[in-house]
């Protein structure tokens, strides 16, 4: 390596340029500052970088690698606004495992940014209405309501199943009703009218028993087996349920009314109760349940022939 000469009795600071390389002298020896071939590690410093000196066009393409970069280096705050576009995420970069808990908001999400088709398991996405942001909450637990919101995503679901919403509902968004379908179920049974005949609103709000009646019955609405309808509805809501009771010769009739195995007095259509059930036909009940305080119901009945 030839022998650089440099100039005799310099001062502090003092550089000195050759072949494209530059020293300068700091009061006892002369150091390389510009070379980039003979820089030692971790020499270049960011205190010794100039603001904006760093251009794009002067790095190499993959010159900074994720191994190159400290963990918790990239900040937001270091980052230009759009500085990070769609173009410059690979495929699949963006994993759950490097998003903080709740750390995509509502906010951070432009409108049909979630394509349908796009959902897989595991997402926290039930179901979205392409190009609203209308969202299905997850049944949280027996008894749950079901939720359905603008711009909000709740629940981990594969197959969506909600409380008091089948197959045979509707959804109300924003005031306007969307069937769910058009087909409405009704539990049918080979069975006789009589004792108490639980009519589960959620699981089974229809309810057709194809033998004689035998006797006079108790009708009681609940939720289901497990669930009250005082958990189910809150104050200000209702659910109506149908029992399709059928008579032979004799007719028989429900003389007892329960909520939840409570006692309740019925409101009938017309104002009078029936006196009697009707024979050799069906007869339609029609219970319309109101909750209007906790454990406070007002039900409304009615009972039409059909024969």
């Amino acid at each position: 390596m030839p022998v650089i000469d440099f100039p005799n009795a310099p001062a502090i600071g003092d550089q000195y340029t050759e072949s494209g390389k530059t020293w300068e002298y700091d009061g006892t020896a002369w150091n390389l500052v510009v070379g980039p071939l003979e820089l030692a590690t971790n020499s270049v410093t960011s205190g010794k970088i100039f603001n904006g000196s760093v251009l794009e066009t002067k790095l190499a393409n993959s010159a900074v690698s994720t191994n190159k970069i400290a963990d918790a280096a990239v900040t937001a705050a270091k980052l230009a606004n759009n500085a990070v576009t769609e173009g410059r995420i690979a495929a699949g970069a963006v994993t759950s495992s490097k998003l903080a808990t709740n750390s995509v908001g509502s906010s951070n999400i432009v409108e049909n940014a979630v394509a349908l088709g796009t959902q897989t398991t595991g997402n926290y996405v039930a179901s979205l209405v392409a190009g609203t942001g209308v969202t299905l909450a997850n049944n949280s637990g027996e008894g749950a309501t079901p939720t359905v919101s603008i711009g909000q995503s709740v629940g981990t679901l594969d197959s969506p199943t909600f409380e008091g919403l089948t197959a045979n509902s509707s959804l109300t968004v924003n005031g306007l009703l969307t069937p769910v379908s058009v087909k409405e179920a009704i539990t049918i049974s080979a069975t006789a009218a009589t004792g108490t005949i639980n009519l589960d609103a959620r699981t089974a709000p229809a309810v057709l028993y194809t033998s004689n009646s035998s006797a006079n019955w108790t009708i009681n609405v609940r939720g289901s087996a497990s669930i009250a309808l005082n958990s189910m509805l809150a104050t200000g809501e209702m659910a109506t349920v149908t029992f399709l009771a059928t008579n032979g010769t004799t007719a028989y009739r429900p003389t007892a009314f329960q909520v939840d195995g409570a006692s309740v007095t019925p409101k009938w259509q017309g104002g009078n109760a029936p006196a009697t059930g009707n024979a050799s036909s069906i007869d339609a009940y029609t219970f319309t349940v109101i909750k209007t305080a906790n454990a406070a119901f007002t039900m409304l009945a009615s009972q039409t022939k059909f024969a």
